[in-house]
């Protein structure tokens, strides 16, 4: 249901340096949570009881998958006590919660190099993904949703035969006309950041005698941009992204988007996948000293708007420089939590270090290669059919994503449980960590899909 809009100008206040956070002005995006069996009524009561009183919302999502309902919406900023006020009389409204801002924190800009004569990425080679292409699995018949800036679909190393491997997308960001309330280009998943194609390369680039070859590079891919131009969205966005894979039965999921705090409908999003058997493998984050619109505290931290503007904050781990694994990587009883690591020149895999800037905890499963701006980066597709290097636990996310698709060929029918199982009964310990970090490993691609049934 489209609904009458009044826009309010956004305004980010960030943080620099890992100190503390001044407040965000309010840019007047909430999620109205709802009873699901009101959902339809809430909606009708916005649309005829508060246009008469001229307080101006905008529905920019309707989200309603398994036990998930709510509305992403646009407050107008005038009137906005008032405004809020009248929401939380509707009668099937639960809460009316802030929405938080997600932006990837790249470690380095994906710079351009030419395009090299085609070979797997270093990562790929140290943590043996060549062995199991030799084995002959290369990931045919496995789908991967990529949950990200988008994918460019021009690019020749995801099109076999001419016919792209790109067989589905959806936009989910509503500032582009994308989102779950029928907006006019949602289906425009296009990457006009460069991430979401970089993590596509290093899944699923095709052996085609050019450029680079993918862990998988027969897998199918499904584009869900959740993140602009800029690779920043907001938790209603990213949700509207789940919503899409949740109907389209995709198994595997490649995110690199995350939140600081743990959030209701974000945790409830994940575990309704879980429990639709989606394996989702996710970046655990990258710490930085560096300028991150997420990192702020007030309304993009989250919480509950009680109608007095100021709202129930949450616990704010907003430290840009924190080991705090970010969300849905931090969810580990759902989600395959990836740390990074350094380029290993040595023949040892126990020997491999783990970057300065990943961050990890004793959840998460496992860590891969990631390389570093002061040393090896990973190599991988850029827009324009072009290639580039970057670094990141975003790297490392999408290597093991490309592992477990290969795994997923052999065996189609593996459960969460048994891919993070064998990913770390298979992983290489780290020699050089004890203690608290002593669950740190590096993942074996090989072994691991040798010891699937």
């Amino acid at each position: 249901m489209q609904v009458a809009m009044t826009v309010g100008a956004l305004v980010l206040v960030t943080a620099i340096g890992g100190g503390p956070s001044p407040a965000a002005a309010d840019d007047g995006r909430r999620l109205l949570e709802v009873e699901c069996a009101m959902l339809d009524d809430v909606l009708n009561a916005i649309a005829k009881q508060l246009d008469p009183l001229q307080l101006m919302i905008k529905v920019l999502h309707v989200l309603s998958f398994d036990d998930v309902c709510a509305l992403g919406v646009k407050l107008s900023l005038g009137g906005l006590d008032d405004l809020v006020g009248e929401l939380l009389k509707i009668v099937g409204v639960v809460a009316l919660h802030y929405d938080p801002l997600a932006s990837l924190t790249p470690i380095d800009p994906i710079s351009s190099v030419l395009g090299p004569p085609e070979a797997y990425n270093w990562g790929l080679a140290q943590i043996l993904v060549p062995a199991v292409y030799a084995d002959n699995w290369r990931g045919s018949g496995v789908t991967v949703a990529i949950v990200d800036t988008g994918i460019d679909p021009s690019h020749l190393d995801f099109k076999k035969n001419s016919l792209s491997r790109i067989t589905n997308g959806f936009n989910a960001v509503a500032e582009e006309g994308g989102g779950c309330n029928g907006g006019s280009k949602e289906g425009d998943y296009r990457d006009r950041h460069g991430h979401g194609t970089h993590m596509a390369g290093i899944i699923a680039a095709a052996v085609n005698g050019e450029g680079i070859i993918g862990a998988a590079p027969e897998v199918n891919l499904v584009a869900v941009k959740v993140l602009n131009q800029n690779a920043q969205g907001y938790l209603s966005d990213f949700l509207c992204g789940l919503q899409w894979v949740y109907n389209q039965n995709v198994r595997l999921v490649n995110i690199s988007v995350g939140f600081w705090n743990d959030k209701v409908l974000l945790k409830r999003a994940i575990e309704s996948l879980f429990q639709k058997h989606v394996i989702m493998i996710a970046a655990a984050g990258n710490k930085s000293t560096s300028t991150d619109p997420s990192c702020v505290s007030g309304v993009e931290g989250g919480g509950v708007d009680d109608g007095g503007g100021d709202g129930e904050e949450e616990s704010i781990s907003c430290d840009p420089s924190s080991d705090d694994v970010m969300f849905p990587a931090a969810y580990n009883s759902w989600v395959i939590g990836v740390a990074a690591t350094k380029y290993n020149d040595q023949e040892q895999p126990e020997q491999t270090q783990i970057t300065y800037y990943t961050r990890h905890d004793a959840g998460i499963t496992v860590a891969a290669p990631g390389g570093e701006r002061t040393g090896q980066r990973i190599l991988s597709t850029r827009p324009g059919n072009s290639y580039g290097l970057s670094s990141g636990t975003s790297q490392a996310t999408a290597h093991v994503t490309g592992a477990v698709a290969l795994a997923l060929n052999k065996t189609p029918d593996l459960t969460f449980l048994e891919v993070r199982d064998h990913l770390q009964d298979t992983a290489w310990d780290l020699a050089n960590y004890t203690g608290q970090q002593q669950y740190l490993k590096l993942i074996n691609a090989h072994a691991f899909v040798e010891s699937v049934p």
